[in-house]
């Protein structure tokens, strides 16, 4: 499989591929995200010195928890999205200052009397930018 591009068109190629997939190598796949997120980042899309940079300074604990959300969603071929904010100024300088990261899982249920309950969910990952660096 090619690395995709790290953006959500890139992510939308990568579950397209993956979720084509029997469910035993999809949680073979699922499994290596949820031991190792910032691993299976690298071996899936093409990132640059400064995400790279990004990745390996982010904390263990954060690495570990989306690991964990992204590895259910994949095992379960549930929807992804990735939000990336443009950089509007030069306070990240590839050091992850001023950046943003947010996880956002939404789960909506729905009844509907002739259909029963429909559980849907969702999850967005956002890489924003700060406007000013937090103190």
């Amino acid at each position: 499989m090619n690395k995709k591009n790290f953006n959500n068109l890139g992510l939308q190629l990568l579950l397209q591929e993956l979720y084509a997939w029997p469910q035993e190598p999809l949680t073979q796949e699922a499994l290596l995200a949820k031991q190792d997120f910032a691993a299976w980042l690298e071996n899936n899309f093409e990132l640059d010195e400064a995400q790279l940079y990004d990745l390996r300074q982010a904390s263990p604990a954060f690495l570990q928890e989306m690991g964990f959300s992204v590895a259910d969603f994949l095992e379960n071929r549930k929807p992804i999205t990735l939000v990336k904010q443009p950089v509007l100024s030069a306070k990240s300088n590839g050091t992850g200052r001023g950046k943003l990261y947010e996880k956002t899982q939404k789960s909506t249920l729905t009844y509907i009397p002739e259909q029963g309950m429909l559980v849907s969910e969702t999850l967005e990952i956002s890489i924003g930018y700060l406007s000013e660096p937090l103190t």
